[in-house]
């Protein structure tokens, strides 16, 4: 049975208002700014920290014009900016194409107003909450992570 993941979303400004804790190791997702923090079980939300990545925090673009974009072995850790207005894909190609590293992470946003879909390329296996692979709407992200060779987890706002 596939592990299914939901992330905690909302706005800034409502995290902020509404100060929630978040349990022990939970994520929540600024959906304005995409940055996220890490619950501890005892820390409100305005006085938690943002999380980092490992060595950076702020992500590099990789905006696409196109209608159809398979992942390349520089996609790792950024984020794929989808512009198109008409339907466009994200393929995630198999480990003999580029062979990511486990636990890779790659950010996918529907920035134009075509709807953005997650294909899995030839061997490959996307999991996702309800087996959803398109981007909710306009501006809409979801996070690809490489749990297994030809095995990614799809989280965030998919339909």
């Amino acid at each position: 049975m596939a592990v299914q993941i939901q992330l905690r979303r909302d706005s800034s400004s409502n995290w902020t208002t509404a100060n929630p804790t978040l349990a022990l190791g939970e994520l929540g997702l600024e959906t304005d700014g995409y940055k996220y923090k890490i619950g501890d079980g005892a820390t409100a939300w305005n006085s938690l920290s943002y999380a980092e990545l490992a060595g950076t925090d702020v992500f590099t673009i990789n905006e696409q014009t196109g209608t159809a974009y398979t992942l390349a072995a520089g996609d790792a850790g950024k984020l794929i900016k989808m512009t198109n207005a008409a339907a466009n894909t994200v393929t995630v190609p198999p480990s003999s194409s580029v062979n990511y590293d486990i636990g890779t992470t790659i950010n996918v946003v529907q920035y134009g107003a075509g709807q953005t879909t997650l294909t899995a390329g030839a061997g490959v296996t996307i999991y996702s909450y309800n087996s959803a692979l398109n981007i909710t709407g306009q501006y809409g992200q979801a996070v690809l992570t490489k749990c297994a060779t030809d095995t990614w987890i799809a989280a965030g706002l998919l339909s």
